[in-house]
């Protein structure tokens, strides 16, 4: 399909499996903008994009715009998001900064709104 049919198809929306990832820091000192501008770098570079953010929950799609390895490219900013939660936890004085990691995969209409 040429490339002007495919741009054409994503317009009116397309179904596409994608994976979504959600997260949530729970911790009342923590106000750090550095803190989610290195979330969005994990994000960026395992080819999530930031859908939502509200606060410190964040919503990150996988597989919007390239549709390949999006469950794999979730994980891997999981597994880098819990490690880097684990050393800032080691590395604190304060209370430790809780998170919660949701993902999951499937079937949506995606496009231009």
């Amino acid at each position: 399909m040429p490339l002007t049919n495919n741009l054409l198809t994503l317009q009116k929306g397309e179904r596409r499996e994608v994976t979504i990832l959600v997260l949530q820091v729970r911790a009342d000192h923590v106000s750090d903008v550095s803190l989610i501008d290195t979330l969005i770098g994990i994000f960026k570079k395992h080819a999530g994009q930031l859908e939502k953010s509200m606060g410190y929950t964040i919503m990150v799609v996988f597989g919007k715009e390239i549709s390949y390895k999006q469950a794999e490219n979730a994980i891997a900013s999981a597994l880098e998001i819990l490690q880097l939660f684990k050393e800032l936890n080691a590395s604190s004085h304060e209370a430790p900064i809780d998170i919660s990691l949701g993902i999951a995969t499937g079937i949506c209409l995606v496009g231009k709104r």
